[in-house]
């Protein structure tokens, strides 16, 4: 028997949205294969080695309100940074929302 796992990694970013409650920020994981709708548009962090340098950026920075992340993808190396809200976190209409793959085997 072979086993192979279907995967959409490919076009997948794992999204963190800026919490602030009493003075205090933090970067929530929205979930697999979710995404948010309304964050208008997001910047490249330039120079990030790490996923860190990233929720690091967006904490320092008023204007951010969230991280997109590829680290998690041994192909991809970045992250990105809201400019907008996070409001409306949808699933992605490809992958599986929030659970995982499930394999086949023959």
């Amino acid at each position: 028997m072979i086993g192979t796992e279907i995967s959409a990694e490919e076009n997948a970013s794992k999204d963190y949205r800026k919490v602030c409650e009493a003075g205090r920020c933090s970067l929530e994981y929205l979930g697999d294969w979710m995404s948010c709708q309304d964050a208008g548009t997001s910047t490249e962090l330039m120079g990030a080695t790490s996923r860190a340098d990233c929720d690091r950026a967006c904490l320092a920075d008023s204007t951010c309100s969230g991280v997109i992340d590829y680290f998690w993808i041994a192909g991809i190396v970045g992250c990105y940074l809201y400019t907008s809200t996070c409001d409306r976190p949808e699933a992605l209409p490809f992958g599986d929302p929030g659970l995982t793959f499930r394999k086949i085997c023959d």
